[in-house]
């Protein structure tokens, strides 16, 4: 177990934020944006085989403020070039 302390969910394990990340914040084709698109496509495959549940929900993000939505239609834009569906 890679915990720091005595007793699970005390230290690392509590950082867990447990999402599977989409890899839409990154630049296309930087190695960080690679290596979350291969990553999570694995981690899917290794639960799969294990039988490790999981659901795949996919991320919802909104724009609050009129002024967001710009930031909003650049960051579809990224996620659609780094290849996230």
């Amino acid at each position: 177990m890679a915990e720091r302390e005595r007793l699970v969910g005390s230290h690392t394990s509590s950082r867990n934020s447990e999402v599977i990340h989409a890899g839409l914040y990154y630049p296309p084709g930087s190695l960080k944006a690679d290596l979350c698109l291969e990553g999570r496509e694995r981690l899917y495959a290794w639960c799969a085989r294990h039988g490790v549940g999981h659901r795949r929900i996919g991320k919802l993000l909104v724009a609050v403020e009129e002024n967001e939505r710009e930031r909003l239609q650049a960051l579809a834009a990224n996620a659609r070039a780094c290849g996230v569906d």
